[in-house]
């Protein structure tokens, strides 16, 4: 994989197509193991978990740009990032690296169904030649992969990676951005370290990756199988089809001959009655093809939804705040990840979804991090009726 890496960078003729599975057609990520080096911001990786591997390394998003107002009331006001998602993008000078990153709140009580609050995006964009980075593809070793890094040019929190403002009172080594992460650090071993780092100062060897980040891994991005029925025409079923189906499921039916059979006849009956939710069986359908994506990439193509509603309706949220022009979609996580956080198996409030939508844009982000749009769609069980215009 990392061999491509090297390749792709001097093919500046290739179509972006070509570079970017995804862009012209559906792409799909999946999870590979990784050396932790390897994930670092100098090799551009798309990753999942561990702390942020930031790309703009000088003006990454302030600790108020990843929290909520509402989330103050609560305990603990944990936000770390899920994803990072990179692609090569050849359209704009000013957008050479391209990265979306996407961040939730740790605190599971923030997920509720159909809202993406507790969620949020970030889009970063650098030209081919940048402060930060050479303009040729980096010798892939580990000797230097630490630097270029945002620790050469901030203080970061030792917990989550984002701006660590505060310091630990008694050792003045260690940062964090917040009172909450600084308890959590010093639970989870700081307090043994910082009489150490008191007398010979140093840098903390706590880590937080294996307790409250998420796993860290790489995501490797593959062009779908031409193969698969992945046209946009066949993401939901039509009524005609559904009534075919269900026609076959009732001519399949037997006579019964024991109290056994009466009573398989009647659950089936029951399950016949349930109403039918054409976008989550062709969802389902398109998942059995390929049940280890996490990810799944279509930039300005259709998203795939996991259910008939709610959906985006295109509102205020969709413009972009830095030039007026709307959203597109870019990509979307798929629910097969949080069997990787293993999310899936906590009994307490934890996080959860069907899928989860990126609308982005394409304007110049001036070396920033821009805020871009997060669409939370559930299965139908907890959908409402109705269109939801903005999350």
């Amino acid at each position: 994989m990392r061999e491509g890496f090297n390749q792709i960078k001097f093919h500046l003729k290739m179509s972006v197509d070509d570079i970017n599975p995804g862009e012209g057609k559906v792409a799909l990520g999946f999870l590979e193991e990784a050396e932790p080096w390897m994930l670092r911001s100098k090799f551009f990786p798309s990753k999942v978990g561990g702390q942020p591997a930031w790309l703009a390394l000088d003006n990454i998003p302030s600790v108020q740009r990843l929290s909520y107002d509402y989330l103050l009331n609560l305990e603990h006001q944990y936000f770390v990032i899920l994803e990072r998602v990179y692609s090569l993008n050849l359209e704009h000078g000013y957008s050479f690296h391209r990265t979306i990153f996407l961040f939730v709140c740790r605190d599971g009580r923030c997920c509720q169904p159909n809202s993406s609050k507790g969620i949020k995006a970030f889009r970063c964009q650098l030209p081919r030649k940048n402060p930060y980075y050479s303009y040729e593809p980096p010798a892939i070793k580990e000797l230097n992969s630490h630097t270029p890094s945002a620790r050469d040019h901030l203080s970061l929190c030792s917990v989550c990676g984002g701006r660590g403002d505060k310091v630990c009172s008694q050792c003045h080594c260690v940062q964090y951005c917040s009172k909450a992460h600084q308890s959590l650090h010093w639970r989870l071993g700081h307090k043994q370290e910082c009489k150490n780092l008191c007398s010979t100062p140093g840098t903390s060897s706590v880590s937080a990756l294996n307790s409250f980040l998420f796993p860290e891994k790489e995501v490797i991005l593959e062009p779908q199988d031409d193969s698969s029925d992945s046209e946009d025409d066949d993401a939901e079923l039509t009524d005609d089809q559904i009534r075919q189906q269900l026609g076959q499921f009732s001519n399949a039916q037997t006579m019964p001959d024991t109290q056994s059979d009466l009573e398989d006849v009647d659950s089936l009956e029951a399950v016949a009655k349930v109403d039918v939710d054409p976008t989550f069986t062709a969802f389902k359908e398109i998942m059995d093809e390929q049940p280890d994506q996490v990810l799944r990439y279509h930039r300005r193509g259709e998203p795939l939804y996991c259910s008939q509603h709610p959906k985006p309706v295109k509102g205020k949220k969709h413009i972009c705040p830095n030039c007026s022009k709307l959203r597109s979609f870019e990509f979307q996580v798929m629910p097969q990840m949080l069997n990787h956080l293993k999310l899936d198996q906590k009994e307490d409030a934890s996080l959860d979804w069907g899928v989860l939508l990126v609308f982005t844009c394409h304007c110049d982000t001036k070396f920033g991090y821009v805020e871009e749009l997060v669409f939370k769609q559930d299965y139908s069980d907890n959908a409402p009726t109705h269109s939801v215009p903005d999350q």
